[in-house]
């Protein structure tokens, strides 16, 4: 059990603040509300630990997190629960978030909300913090009164898109680190190595080999050119930042044809899918709102077109599994465990099985794909490098008339 801080009130709204044991702050929430009182901090009593000890990012993130996002929805979701208002418990989750940006969002919303705002609303006048479907599924369980199983769902969600990430980021640390220490090698070889090998031909009378040449006139134009060429690769990249999208949507097809990536691509677009829908029907909406909202974030166009069509068939009045045929990216088994949930009144939870069936053989996939990402840098790397010592000292060899 941890010790936890709190300040709360009471049912006369006095002040209470104390310490509290329990398993997490959001246990500590849940016996602080059985209490019959109205959490308004809650913070672990140790202090942060030392550097070592701390959780270290490896990889940079955009300035609001699916992790400061779940730091947020998990406790908002269990105040909800408890019949807590809407107001209240955007207070305590302001308290709590982390994340600078998103507590003056979850600020602002929550004045906006006690003006008489709806949420839909305030979200919009906010800083946008939110994703779209989060925000879309918010403002459908807001009209539905279904606020704590939207924000319930949500967390799920994110739960979910986390585990991903952090699947994908421990994965390709090695690779990683590979990729960068052949770099390093590489800058060795051609900015210390080249140089002082290069004399010994000139000297000798003899040409250097042809890799040694090519290696020795990259160095001259890196050293010579070095600050335009960091300029126009500053220029490419802010250009290539500036027209993703549209690069995204050539590449994206490309890439989807490659035998392994585009299988994981696939599995974790169907992913995204089944989380959305599930998220938007628990908070109230028909299936062919749904897809509309889906349809309204999707960036592939050509997934979005399958998703209108999807939406106008059901709305013809079509059955759901004879329009979830025409999505392409999803396979027979998700296509089958919707046509059962369709079929049997229970939608949400043939969702929920499809998207964890999903996140199995996404990471199975994704496992398969880092087994070969690896030896194949390795190789590729290795070779590179090998090819590199081998031609140079060959050619020493031969200048110094010693058979091999």
């Amino acid at each position: 059990m941890k010790q936890f801080l709190y300040k709360a009130k009471n049912r006369n709204g006095i002040l209470k603040q104390g310490l509290i044991e329990a398993k997490s702050d959001l246990h500590a929430i849940e016996m602080l509300s059985q209490d019959g009182l109205l959490p308004l901090e809650v913070e672990s009593s140790r202090a942060q630990g030392p550097w070592w000890q701390r959780e270290v990012q490896l990889f940079g993130g955009s300035a609001v997190s699916n992790k400061d996002l779940l730091s947020v929805f998990v406790p908002l979701a269990a105040l909800l629960k408890h019949k807590f208002p809407l107001p209240e418990a955007l207070k305590f989750v302001e308290a709590q978030s982390t994340s600078k940006r998103l507590s003056n969002a979850l600020s602002s919303i929550r004045r906006q909300v006690e003006n008489g705002l709806s949420l839909e609303e305030a979200i919009k006048q906010s800083d946008h913090v939110f994703p779209d479907q989060i925000t879309n599924s918010l403002a459908i369980g807001e009209k539905s009164n279904s606020m704590a199983e939207t924000v319930d769902q949500i967390a799920i969600d994110l739960a979910a898109k986390i585990r991903m990430q952090g699947r994908i980021k421990t994965a390709m640390v090695y690779p990683s680190i590979l990729l960068m220490m052949s770099i390093l090698v590489l800058c060795l070889i051609v900015f210390y190595l080249t140089p002082a090998l290069v004399p010994v031909f000139e000297t000798a009378g003899k040409s250097p080999p042809r890799l040694l040449s090519v290696m020795n006139g990259f160095r001259s134009i890196a050293l010579e050119s070095g600050t335009l060429i960091a300029l126009v690769l500053a220029c490419v990249a802010l250009l290539a930042f500036l027209l993703r999208r549209s690069i995204t949507n050539m590449v994206d097809p490309l890439v989807r044809r490659l035998p392994l990536i585009g299988s994981l691509l696939e599995k974790q677009r169907s992913q995204r899918f089944c989380n959305s829908l599930s998220t938007l029907i628990v908070a109230g909406a028909s299936v062919p709102e749904a897809i509309s909202k889906i349809a309204e974030s999707e960036k592939d166009q050509r997934v979005q077109s399958q998703l209108i069509e999807v939406r106008d068939l059901l709305e013809a009045g079509s059955d759901i599994p004879t329009a979830f045929n025409r999505l392409e990216f999803l396979d027979q088994l998700t296509t089958s465990l919707v046509a059962a949930g369709s079929a049997s009144g229970n939608l949400v939870e043939m969702l929920n099985a499809a998207r964890q069936n999903l996140e199995g053989q996404t990471n199975a996939a994704l496992d398969r794909v880092i087994g070969l990402l690896t030896p194949a840098i390795t190789l590729v790397v290795g070779g590179l490098v090998a090819t590199l010592i081998l031609t140079t000292l060959g050619a020493i060899l031969d200048l110094n008339d010693i058979a091999i």
